[in-house]
């Protein structure tokens, strides 16, 4: 039993990075692709500024670099 404790104690510490840091990173990284597919009229618009409402918020309230990295990175996927 004692061999199996510090295996689901990695298994802890994996998931816990996965849902901290990998899961709000994909998030954001797929805001682009998204956005592009929704110009393009693949995806409804509506739900997608729902999904994607707090990274259009970071936009509207965190200044210039936030917005101008956001705006550049979101025109790579722009028809």
């Amino acid at each position: 039993m004692e061999s199996q404790q510090p295996n689901s104690a990695r298994v802890t510490v994996a998931a816990l990075v996965i849902v901290l840091f990998v899961m709000p990173l994909l998030y954001v990284l797929s805001f682009g692709p998204v956005v592009g597919l929704t110009l393009r009229g693949y995806l409804p618009e509506q739900p997608v500024r729902a999904i994607y409402y707090p990274i259009r918020i970071l936009h509207d309230k965190a200044g210039p670099p936030i917005a101008d990295l956001l705006e550049k990175y979101v025109e790579i996927f722009e028809p």
